[in-house]
């Protein structure tokens, strides 16, 4: 288990492969990461993929007085880019 925090909130990810330029899944509304895992398990051998909890679900937590926004969701992708 991975995580990065992120305005006060744990951002929990996993990576999955190790060829090939790192790709981000971002998942919609209401689902955990592993939403990804039919897609993931077909493309591991050829390229590194992120995925993640948005903030307030799965395994990620919700930073209280913090923005809860498209904008902060955003942001929470970028700060696990960042850290993978």
């Amino acid at each position: 288990m991975s995580a990065t925090d992120n305005h006060g909130a744990k951002i929990h990810f996993e990576l999955h492969g190790t060829a090939g330029a790192p790709i981000l899944l971002i998942e919609g509304v209401g689902a955990i990461g592993n939403a990804w895992k039919p897609q993931v398990d077909e493309l591991k051998a050829t390229h590194q993929l992120a995925t993640f909890d948005n903030r307030g679900i799965g395994q990620s937590t919700f930073a209280r007085n913090a923005p809860f926004s498209i904008g902060q969701m955003a942001d929470d992708a970028r700060a696990v880019m960042v850290t993978v």
